[in-house]
């Protein structure tokens, strides 16, 4: 007996009245089309729109993640798994990906330098301005929460988008302390505390001799934590001469003003205790994964003020954006074009009302312009970057698939979002595979065979309705045992 998608039906039923309605941003109306819905991989879709009135047009992609559906999480990328350098988010999920780990949605992140070399000549192009943190690792972590705000997907995968303060601190045997300022960034920024730096920065601390720096090491048995307390050995003597060499596998330290006498205090082999935290308000995290962004745009459904954050807010631009409801059960990628003959662009103020009505309550903004790129590895790049091509960028966000690598077909779906077919038009559907996890396989699934209502018309060479009937009707595609249903309309001739 073959298997008729019911939720594919009633999908379609329901979505065939949504093709075209009227939304209002900031007060100005709009003619909504949607050009595109459907899945693109486990609980998650992608839609395409279209905003139009007399004088503004808009191109609108975004994908909706089902972070119940259990084999979906969500994980940052760093650009060449480094902190400085640049990649496209198609290239960071093709290159990130694996069998059990399918890094299938994608959108660009944090804004990056784009400019610059060390005082060595090693380039820093694409640092990430805020912090970030992949699986677990910072990569940066930046006390600027003033200036920018943080998605943090915590250890219990619960999603947060506040500016939270990077802290916490450095205590030395003899129990003086010192406070952390930072992770791979600018001792400038942290006078008075530690900045830590790893083996993903520069290669050296690019630092000037305004503070005290030494090697250490981790302990025996344990792990660089991005909130968890560790320890670790001193292996060098101070050095206050600047731009030390990060040995591979190991770590500079770093105090500047008063911190640099704690760092002065301390001697080869003495064992430090780095205590690190990410507090907003009287909340302590743990991070798993974190990318930073300016301005928060959303927060509980309400539009926030946000034109005079940034300099470009209230100017017309490109823009990407990261979002979730549902307590961060719905998590929502969403990019305006822009600087285009068909798509204007928006200020912050109005890319969050688009985020409030694709769902989301809470959002920030991230970077856009050039940058702005939604991706998704079965169909690729969504939207048209405003360069003419996808932008390489300095990190990304990523819904990612641990299920098993399958590619036996499952399920059918239309492609088409809305079935209308004029009276005595000819329709060939065209259909998307699935495995049974969720994950599209096949875009142009070859071999279904449709049938349908007799008032709807006659299928001609099984693959082709010929709508020579009227009204509504159900239309249906086969392929061996497993079948798809939707909801089909036959327009009347204006002349009728």
């Amino acid at each position: 007996m073959r298997k008729i998608s019911i939720l594919a039906l009633l999908a379609s039923i329901a979505l065939l009245g949504w093709a075209s309605d009227t939304w209002t941003l900031r007060g100005v109306e709009y003619q909504v089309d949607t050009l595109f819905h459907n899945q693109v991989g486990p609980g998650t879709t992608q839609t395409s729109l279209w905003f139009h009135n007399d004088s503004c047009k808009l191109r609108v992609f975004y994908c909706t993640i089902d972070m119940t559906n259990p084999w979906i999480s969500l994980k940052g990328v760093c650009a060449t798994d480094m902190l400085a350098g640049k990649e496209c988010v198609s290239a960071m999920a093709e290159r990130k990906s694996k069998p059990g780990q399918r890094y299938f949605v994608g959108i660009n992140a944090d804004f990056f330098n784009t400019r610059g070399t060390t005082g060595r000549g090693v380039s820093i192009v694409g640092t990430t301005v805020g912090s970030t943190v992949v699986d677990g690792e910072i990569f940066r972590a930046r006390n600027n929460a003033s200036l920018y705000k943080n998605l943090i997907i915590d250890k219990d995968e619960k999603i947060y988008i506040d500016p939270f303060v990077f802290g916490g601190t450095l205590t030395t045997p003899s129990r003086q302390t010192a406070t952390l300022g930072g992770v791979n960034t600018y001792s400038s920024e942290c006078n008075n505390k530690i900045v830590i730096y790893t083996n993903r920065y520069y290669g050296s601390t690019d630092q000037t001799n305004d503070g005290t720096e030494l090697v250490a090491r981790l302990a025996e048995g344990e792990t660089f934590e991005s909130a968890r307390p560790y320890k670790m050995i001193v292996e060098s003597d101070t050095c206050t001469a600047g731009d030390m060499t990060i040995p591979e596998g190991k770590f500079v330290i770093r105090g500047r003003g008063t911190a640099a006498t704690v760092v002065n205090s301390l001697l080869v082999g003495d064992t430090i205790t780095i205590s690190p935290s990410w507090t907003f308000g009287d909340l302590s995290i743990e991070p798993e994964q974190v990318i930073s962004g300016n301005p928060k745009i959303l927060a509980d459904g309400v539009v926030l003020d946000t034109e005079g954050e940034r300099r470009d807010a209230c100017q017309l631009h490109p823009r990407s954006a990261v979002g979730y409801s549902d307590g961060g059960n719905k998590v929502y990628f969403l990019v305006v074009d822009g600087r285009s003959t068909i798509s204007d662009g928006v200020r912050t103020s109005v890319l969050a009302d688009i985020m409030r009505y694709a769902g989301a309550t809470d959002a920030m903004n991230i970077d856009g312009g050039g940058s702005s790129t939604l991706y998704t590895s079965a169909l690729g790049v969504r939207n048209k970057p405003s360069d003419g091509k996808e932008r390489a960028d300095g990190n990304g966000l990523f819904a990612v698939s641990s299920a098993p690598d399958n590619s036996a077909l499952a399920e059918l779906r239309f492609v088409d979002f809305s079935l209308v077919v004029p009276k005595d038009g000819i329709y060939t559907p065209h259909f998307y595979g699935y495995n049974k996890y969720g994950m599209l396989i096949d875009d142009d699934v070859q071999g279904v065979e449709l049938s349908c209502s007799e008032s709807l018309g006659t299928i001609c060479d099984k693959c082709t309705l010929v709508a020579t009937g009227s009204g509504t009707g159900i239309l249906t595609g086969t392929l061996g045992d497993i079948g798809v249903s939707a909801t089909l309309t036959i327009r009347e001739s204006r002349n009728h």
